[in-house]
């Protein structure tokens, strides 16, 4: 909570904005997300290489979002061109490992789908900012 008061105090003052200015303004002007949200946004980028670009992370990291369920199969199922994780039971609720499925999951089909690092990022952050 105080380093999201510091961050909304210094975009105020960096924009000469009155201190009744709607925080959402502040952060639309400069193109950036509120603190929670980077950090969501962050843990979804972490997810999004972990799916598609393997080879770009260390082992440990993908070993975190290690989904034998979710490959591509030629099956005729509902999901199978989904993109959902599954997470491990045997994980703690304040995991990255949990939280950063759990977000994953509950993005929209057409990002979860976009292969595109950059594509990716650009249309989680505008997902994130509504």
């Amino acid at each position: 909570q105080p380093l999201k008061i510091i961050v909304n105090r210094i975009l105020r003052n960096l924009q000469f904005m009155p201190f009744d200015t709607h925080v959402k303004c502040l952060y639309k002007n400069y193109s950036t997300l509120p603190v929670k949200k980077l950090y969501n946004l962050e843990q979804l980028k972490l997810v999004h290489k972990s799916v598609f670009d393997q080879e770009s992370l260390p082992i440990c990291i993908n070993n975190i979002f290690k989904n034998d369920h979710f490959h591509h199969h030629d099956y005729n199922t509902r999901n199978k061109t989904t993109n959902t994780l599954f997470r491990n039971i045997n994980v703690s609720f304040k995991s990255i490992g949990y939280k950063a499925i759990t977000m994953w999951n509950h993005l929209p089909k057409n990002i979860r789908i976009i292969l595109s690092y950059n594509n990716f990022i650009k249309s989680t952050k505008a997902h994130l900012a509504k």
